[in-house]
């Protein structure tokens, strides 16, 4: 047989076997997912308050899991609607300005679902009766920032004062970063004269800043232990003079 017709042949004989291959790898292909999406799920369901006060504008929703973590807002009629979250367990909390939080959800989002949660509205309260202690506030943000970590958390105590051991009067933005993963959480007008607890904190690094009005931003690197409370003094002289820094622990009570 010349070249030319070897050739040939070979063409002939090895096209139908590559297109036998491809064939036989379409199902395959087919069936896998072209994104991550059709592996995700979601939830959707209200917000309820006090019936003399409707509903507010506005309200986030976050969604907290072992995976994602997410945050939307409330239409007005306070539905909502969270999707794009891997299957697993999740906490979901409401927050809105000038209410209290009053009861979380758990459920757990299943892959190609997005199930109702009207059966089990998240509620807020005006009322401070009905409102967790001041501390449990930040709760939420905590959570949604660096996760839940239940009974292993930690608490970071902020003081603040003007350099002439007097408590600082001003209003200050809090930014926590944690050093390993730099998650960020940010606590805006905040009053650290006196003592400003922020509880619920994963063991771990982190970098606290402090910025009051009017005054240069301190950052201070702190470590949270589990069970303890980790206290940390921030100073802020008029003249910009070093600030000292004094951070230490002990058990909580």
């Amino acid at each position: 047989m010349s070249n030319v017709c070897r050739s040939a042949y070979n063409r002939a004989v090895r096209l139908p076997l590559r297109l036998l291959g491809l064939l036989l790898l379409l199902p395959a292909c087919h069936a896998w997912p072209q994104s991550g999406s059709l592996f995700t799920g979601g939830v959707y369901g209200t917000v309820r308050t006090d019936q003399r006060l409707g509903v507010p504008p506005s309200l986030r929703i976050l969604a907290i899991g072992q995976w994602d973590r997410a945050a939307v807002t409330t239409n007005k009629d306070g539905s909502f609607r969270v999707t794009g979250l891997r299957p697993g367990p999740y906490t979901f909390i409401a927050v809105g300005s000038g209410f209290c939080q009053t009861n979380e959800v758990y459920d757990t989002v299943t892959a190609n679902q997005v199930k109702d949660l009207s059966g089990k509205p998240l509620l807020l309260s005006a009322s401070s009766t009905e409102c967790f202690a001041a501390e449990q506030a930040f709760v939420p943000m905590v959570k949604a920032c660096f996760g839940d970590m239940q009974n292993n958390s930690g608490t970071i105590r902020l003081h603040g004062s003007d350099g002439n051991g007097e408590p600082l009067t001003r209003r200050s933005e809090v930014k926590i970063e944690a050093s390993a993963t730099k998650h960020r959480c940010e606590f805006h007008n905040q009053d650290v004269s006196a003592t400003l607890d922020i509880i619920a904190m994963p063991p771990g690094k982190y970098q606290v800043t402090v910025d009051p009005e009017g005054r240069a931003k301190d950052t201070k690197t702190v470590e949270v232990q589990a069970s303890k409370v980790t206290y940390v003094q921030f100073d802020f002289p008029a003249d910009g003079k070093k600030r000292i820094e004094r951070t230490r622990s002990t058990s909580k009570k």
